[in-house]
């Protein structure tokens, strides 16, 4: 979710087998390929994961 104007940027379903922490690289990686489709650059990443 891009916190500076509350648009849901991605979504995904995911077998609850592994932490939400364990499927971030492929959740930013689908991102950060449409944001790069659409002209847009990635600038960051931050957040809260119960590691």
């Amino acid at each position: 979710m891009d916190t500076g104007f509350h648009v849901i940027t991605d979504i995904q379903g995911y077998h609850a087998d592994k932490k939400d922490s364990q499927y971030l690289q492929d959740t930013t990686m689908r991102l950060n390929r449409r944001l790069r489709r659409e002209g847009l650059i990635w600038e960051n990443l931050f957040g809260r994961c119960g590691v």
